[in-house]
């Protein structure tokens, strides 16, 4: 199995910037996002935000959960990635998809797991997720979007970095 990260070799991680990480998902989901009618928006956080991680697989990560918030989300609706430092470096992911039910948050993980109704997709794409954050000792929690009460926001918390020190750079 391809996808089964238990056998495959822990990738080589390095310091990874969220801002530009996420900057660069988030352009290569914008021709998606606009055949389906969907504002995908992205907010920088104003300084650089460091995580240590290996690139390719927070890509995969993030390309599961954006492609999941733009393929559920309404016709002519929004998303916004936004990139936090506090209280550690995270993502933020909001929807403006059907909130998922509180008793489903935790089953979305699980590998083939689909909500009723939503036929699309292998259900495979958060369970991978989830795996790629623990690979990073990163949590992922969906809880309804509290802004406007319509939609989840999706947020991936990463352990904060040490403070390097300059005489180490």
């Amino acid at each position: 199995a391809q996808n089964d990260m238990s056998e495959a070799r822990q990738p080589e991680f390095e310091h990874v910037d969220l801002n530009a990480l996420l900057l660069e998902i988030c352009s290569n989901w914008v021709p998606q996002a606009i055949k389906r009618n969907t504002d995908l928006g992205f907010e920088a956080h104003t300084d650089p935000v460091i995580i240590q991680g290996a690139p390719d697989r927070l890509r995969e990560l993030f390309d599961n959960l954006i492609d999941n918030a733009i393929r559920y989300s309404k016709s002519e609706g929004t998303i916004t990635v936004r990139i936090l430092d506090t209280p550690s470096p995270s993502v933020s992911i909001r929807d403006d998809a059907s909130p998922i039910p509180e008793a489903e948050r935790a089953l979305v993980f699980e590998r083939f797991y689909r909500l009723l109704g939503s036929g699309e997709g292998s259900g495979l794409g958060l369970a991978i997720a989830k795996e790629i954050a623990a690979m990073h000792q990163a949590s992922i929690q969906i809880s309804p979007d509290t802004e406007d009460g319509i939609g989840n926001n999706v947020v991936v918390m990463f352990p904060i970095l040490a403070k390097i020190s300059h005489t180490e750079m």
